[in-house]
């Protein structure tokens, strides 16, 4: 009798201290997730929020005047570099969500269209004088694919914006 109450608080004993390392392995890993959880969230979030301006000043830049084009344009330049640096900065992210193709591809088209609009209100500002029609005829081949890239552009964020979603909904 005495040695089944001495093993039966011996095994309690052992139970009990596995049950507190299993307690404590659990909050860590808890935490490490919610952690991890929420920079994920955050880093998708902040893309969100880089597509989505990058489309304001693509908009901004297509309806700008012809004398504020440059200053629209490097607006738009500095706006596509700031989604580069927050797309490389969760590209890790998006690889593992299968995301990082379309955010990527996104992005060459934006610094492209960027390199374009740049040479073409360059190229406006030193032919107006002698050519006016010249500066709008490129502009407007200019602005159809601008009206493209904005369409896909509001196709990104929708593809994170459900990424966030179903994120928040486990």
């Amino acid at each position: 009798m005495v040695f089944r109450i001495f093993f039966e608080r011996g095994l309690q004993h052992v139970l009990d201290r596995r049950l507190k390392e299993y307690e404590a392995q659990l909050q860590e890993r808890t935490a490490l997730r919610t952690t991890f959880g929420e920079q994920r969230l955050d880093g998708y979030r902040s893309l969100i929020a880089e597509v989505r301006q990058t489309r304001r000043a693509l908009r901004d830049c297509l309806e700008a005047e012809p004398d504020e084009r440059l200053r629209a344009v490097e607006e738009y330049n500095e706006a596509t570099g700031s989604l580069q640096e927050t797309l490389y900065n969760n590209a890790l992210t998006l690889q593992q969500d299968g995301l990082y193709l379309q955010v990527h591809t996104y992005k060459v088209s934006c610094r492209t269209l960027a390199k374009r609009l740049r040479n073409a209100a360059r190229v406006a500002a030193a032919v107006a004088p002698s050519v006016p029609d010249q500066p709008e005829l490129i502009w407007r081949d200019l602005d159809m694919d601008a009206r493209q890239l904005m369409v896909e552009g509001e196709d990104v964020a929708i593809a994170l914006q459900t990424q966030v979603d179903a994120m928040l909904a486990t």
